[in-house]
């Protein structure tokens, strides 16, 4: 498992600029993370590659954080305690699926919208305590700081101060039960 980071460069597609990168190995996959802002505003783009395939998710920037609380129940949580998670933004709902095969255990993210085929994500548990999963979390949990510091004190949303810190299967504000 390896973490890299990047600097701040402009971004390629369009009016997007790239605000920060992170890579992650996990098995046999690359994740990178991509923290960009285009004139609708910040979002936080996904890629899994494999050797012969790319999936990408776009989660919108107020998401980021409810992201890092899923994956923090995933991680914490006992194997048979875990449910699957729904996670509604904006337009966008995410499905969050546990699985097992022949590989061992993954995450499974789903992004579906009105504007986009479904995409999907599978992060590998990893082989040991979920250190795949907690790998994955801790890339979100700096993305989640460094979003922060861009942002300037009068534009900080307040939802932040409000959120719930424990996760159940009826948390409000997005979730929703499954």
């Amino acid at each position: 498992m390896e973490g890299n980071s990047g600097g701040n460069a402009g971004g390629g597609g369009g009016n997007d600029v790239e605000l920060l990168c992170k890579t992650l190995q996990v098995e046999h996959k690359l994740f990178y993370f991509d923290l960009k802002e285009n004139p609708r505003g910040r979002y936080l783009k996904i890629s899994e590659k494999t050797s012969a395939t790319r999936s990408t998710i776009i989660v919108p920037f107020n998401g980021i954080s409810w992201f890092l609380d899923l994956f923090n129940y995933y991680v914490n949580s006992d194997e048979q305690d875990v449910f699957s998670k729904e996670l509604q933004l904006d337009t966008k709902v995410f499905y969050f699926d546990i699985g097992e095969n022949r590989r061992g255990r993954f995450l499974k993210v789903s992004e579906a919208s009105v504007s986009r085929n479904r995409s999907t994500i599978i992060v590998p548990a990893g082989t040991a305590q979920d250190e795949g999963w907690a790998a994955f979390r801790n890339i979100l949990a700096e993305i989640n700081e460094a979003a922060n510091l861009f942002i300037l004190p009068n534009q900080q949303n307040s939802e932040s101060s409000e959120r719930l810190v424990g996760l159940s299967d009826d948390v409000g504000a997005g979730f929703i039960a499954g």
